[in-house]
């Protein structure tokens, strides 16, 4: 018996002398692979520059159904780039900059995803490369889009996070890399939908639930005075000669100072002509203010800014998907629910 102990030792031994063998021997091939793989990887290899463009025009569309945002160069249509976000895009809100471009979710999801969107544009180069998604975070219902632009608060760009009642303001939009987002959080008088307009010192937040307008320092988010009496707002916009602000409201609108001995006062009250409130507002040329509702109504309203007393009158038009200004406001734009531009 101790004559089989001793022979089934030395067969142990000796096998676990092999095995270590084998080991080392894969070890080494393992290292001789990794260092001609090493040596094959820094050779020199061409460097390749990314392709641009120095047309100044570049449309983005947001595909609600998958969450692609398709990026199109103009004026030749060519598709350039596709990008996948969340899905459920509501809104495509571009930054100050034109550099950063925010793709938000809309209300009813759980997670109300932000996507920040490099658009290939730099400020100080005519130089436009392909855009690319810099950074992704949650918010909660995010809002405060205007005419397809952010919020922006003393020229830095913000959102209103509806679902927290509260103002995101990002001091640097610098979202690619690794580094940390400066951002200020000015916290609201309640959870609500938002017409939001910065007028220099002073934001103008209206509230459509609790009928108001709340003034707040733009340097500190200091509460300085609420304005009632303006119920079911919505619908905001800004007469930049005269610096006074207008909401939409039930049965009328309204007009506030932001300067002087009228500022964060109602200097006017102006009643509709008919029984359609104004829901929205768009700037046109010389003070003119065309209000409009999102129901498809046959009709638009027209302000002159600039003529005291303020008064609307209708103008007649067939009923209409969207309505939009030129950027120097010489027109006014209409899609008919019929396909007529």
């Amino acid at each position: 018996m101790p004559a089989k102990t001793k022979t089934r030792s030395a067969v142990r031994l000796t096998w676990r002398i092999n095995v270590r063998k084998a080991a080392i021997f894969l070890l080494s091939i393992a290292l001789s692979i990794e260092f001609a793989g090493n040596a094959v990887a820094h050779e020199d290899a061409e460097t390749l520059v990314e392709p641009h463009e120095n047309s100044g025009a570049r449309l983005f569309a947001a595909d609600a159904a998958n969450g692609d945002i398709i990026a199109v160069n103009l004026p030749e249509g060519k598709v350039i780039a596709r990008l996948s976000t969340p899905p459920y895009v509501i809104y495509l809100a571009l930054g100050k900059n034109k550099r950063n471009l925010y793709a938000m979710r809309g209300t009813g999801r759980d997670r109300d995803w932000v996507t920040v969107i490099d658009t290939g544009f730099t400020e100080h180069s005519d130089e436009v490369k392909p855009p690319y998604i810099a950074r992704s975070f949650v918010g909660n219902v995010p809002d405060g889009v205007q005419h397809g632009h952010t919020a922006s608060v003393r020229g830095k760009d913000a959102i209103i996070m509806e679902g927290d009642g509260e103002l995101i303001i990002f001091d640097k939009a610098e979202f690619s890399g690794f580094g940390e987002v400066s951002v200020r959080r000015f916290p609201l008088a309640s959870v609500d939908h938002y017409g939001f307009i910065d007028a220099g010192d002073y934001l103008y937040i209206g509230y459509l639930g609790r009928g108001m307008v709340q003034v707040l320092d733009s340097d500190t988010g200091n509460e300085v005075t609420r304005i009632t009496g303006c119920p079911i707002l919505h619908g905001k916009t800004k007469d930049q000669k005269s610096g006074r602000v207008f909401f939409g409201c039930q049965g009328h609108a309204i007009a506030i100072g932001t300067k002087g001995d009228e500022a964060h006062k109602v200097v006017a009250r102006i009643e509709y002509p008919d029984k359609q409130r104004v829901g929205n507002f768009h700037n046109g040329k010389d003070q003119v203010i065309w209000g409009y509702t999102e129901d498809g109504v046959p009709k638009v309203h027209r302000l002159d800014a600039g003529k005291e007393p303020y008064r609307f009158d209708v103008l007649p038009i067939e009923r209409s998907i969207r309505q939009g200004t030129s950027e120097d406001g010489e027109y006014l734009f209409v899609l008919t629910f019929a396909g007529v531009f």
